[in-house]
């Protein structure tokens, strides 16, 4: 019934944004209810860069994460090398300025946003199966998880090394479609399969990769300035 009752609106609130690329297309109440329900609109992670990030600016005219949103309390950011927080690499790079200016690339909670935004990527479209035989038939998605904000570093940039796909090489709007029709797998798996062969032509060892596709660096600083 939740569903239901959001699904008409928000399609048709995605369809303006996409026609003006303004954020206040899509009504506060509506960003917050596609990063609360999993299943509901994942053409709003899976479209494009731009309405996927619109999705993450909250009533306060500032953008945070899906973690932050639900763990408010968590400070902790890279550097801040404490015993509370003995990692180095924290997951989010800066301090939050939640009413500041947010850094470059990075989100109001000091998220990359490319992370962020990889990570909602795989939340709205993600599943498993079990390898139990009596439920070998349930497809199960990750529901109301969120990964903690470190383990989510490790998971985008695991993907991105082991793919070679960056975050806009996984849009739908790069390919004429819609996420999960013929022509959108069929357009990832061939730049996937450009980008391997280009990197195998360089000579690239693992090390130059694992620099390349890293997500802890600022892919696009002029992102998200002011949006």
């Amino acid at each position: 019934m939740i569903l239901k009752r959001y699904l008409g609106r928000g399609e048709k609130f995605i369809n303006n944004f996409l026609r003006t690329g303004g954020r206040q297309e899509i009504p506060v109440r509506m960003r917050k209810k596609i990063r609360e329900i999993q299943e509901l609109l994942p053409r709003a992670a899976t479209t494009s860069k731009e309405l996927a990030y619109s999705i993450f600016w909250t009533s306060q005219g500032n953008s945070i994460c899906r973690y932050h949103q639900k763990f408010r309390g968590h400070k902790q950011h890279d550097g801040e090398h404490t015993g509370a927080a003995p990692y180095i690499v924290q997951g989010p790079a800066y301090s939050k300025s939640l009413k500041g200016t947010a850094s470059p690339g990075h989100m109001h909670c000091g998220c990359s946003i490319d992370v962020v935004l990889m990570d909602f990527f795989f939340w709205k479209t993600w599943s498993v199966r079990s390898t139990h035989p009596d439920f070998e038939e349930v497809e199960e998605s990750m529901r109301d998880e969120v990964f903690p904000a470190r383990m989510r570093s490790f998971v985008v940039q695991a993907y991105a090394i082991g793919t070679a796909l960056e975050l806009d090489d996984l849009y739908a709007i790069n390919y004429g479609t819609e996420y999960g029709t013929d022509e959108y797998n069929k357009g990832v798996r061939k730049r996937q399969v450009e980008k391997l062969i280009t990197l195998l032509d360089e000579g690239r060892d693992h090390d130059e990769l694992h620099e390349k596709w890293a997500l802890v660096k600022v892919p696009d600083p002029e992102f998200g300035m002011g949006a």
